[in-house]
């Protein structure tokens, strides 16, 4: 047969298109490999400036936090008043999560604009939501990157086994000069109750 890996076999999902039997890589290294390769690719694109912009808005909501003593809820409060209303899950990823780039719904930037009254977000609004899509844009640039040296790399690691023996197991760990250690898990099982 053919034991050769294909692109179809490795899709980006998002986590609510998960299934028990796929598989999911892990990086051991303890840094973001996704982040790391993205910002390579914008500093070789001359666009690693819109990493900076595309944060303004998450310092609009640390500042608002600050001067409300910490208090989540009423941020939220604040934030639902003037039509920005989400789950305080998402509102403290938002905040302190570097992996949130911003909101889906770039009208929810409006809306922190107004609610922090944060001079920095409200004259650099346009920049901030186009930074965002720019870091988006090289994220998923950074994924397929990531996806393509991943395959490249495990016909030369694993040229003594088949296919069929490296997709039966349900823990492999394998060592990529240029991304440490890379940890690939199979999905037992998926618990369904939606976080609130």
């Amino acid at each position: 047969g053919d034991d050769t890996l294909t692109d179809d076999e490795f899709s980006d999902r998002l986590r609510d298109n998960l299934h028990p039997g796929d598989k999911i890589l892990l990086s051991s290294s303890g840094v973001d490999l996704l982040t790391d390769k993205a910002d390579e690719l914008m500093r070789a694109g001359n666009t690693f400036v819109s990493r900076e912009k595309s944060k303004i808005w998450k310092k609009a909501l640390m500042a608002k936090l600050i001067s409300l003593d910490y208090n989540m809820s009423a941020l939220k409060s604040e934030l639902s008043e003037n039509g920005c209303d989400m789950n305080i899950i998402t509102l403290k990823n938002w905040v302190f999560e570097d992996s949130s780039i911003g909101p889906q719904d770039d009208h929810n930037l409006d809306i922190i604009a107004k609610a922090c009254n944060d001079d920095n977000l409200k004259s650099n609004l346009n920049e901030v939501k186009k930074s965002i899509k720019i870091v988006r844009s090289f994220h998923q640039k950074a994924a397929f990157a990531i996806k393509r040296d991943f395959i490249d790399n495990l016909s030369s690691i694993f040229h003594d086994q088949s296919y069929e023996e490296i997709s039966e197991r349900d823990m492999l760990s394998v060592s990529l000069e240029e991304y440490g250690e890379i940890i690939i898990i199979r999905i037992m099982d998926i618990e369904q109750d939606p976080i609130n």
